[in-house]
């Protein structure tokens, strides 16, 4: 895992096509702007790593999660 600071309004770019921005920060809760090529699916990680009760979750057709569409950073 990779540490990385960024303030509001900052963020990195990975692998030449994602690009990450910090929008807003609070006491608890960061909200990330996402930017893939092509409306790439993503998962967010405990519907994909952990079952309803929190514990790691079974590798199977049942439990992958549904991609949900990325919203464009200028749609926030």
């Amino acid at each position: 895992m990779r540490i990385i600071a960024r303030s509001v309004n900052e963020g990195l770019v990975i692998d030449d096509n994602v690009r990450v921005t910090i929008l807003e920060i609070q006491r608890h809760h960061v909200r990330l702007g996402i930017e893939t090529p092509n409306q790439a699916p993503y998962y967010r990680e405990e519907v994909l790593y952990f079952d309803d009760d929190g514990g790691l979750a079974a590798e199977t057709e049942e439990s992958q999660p549904v991609a949900e569409p990325l919203v464009p950073a200028t749609a926030l």
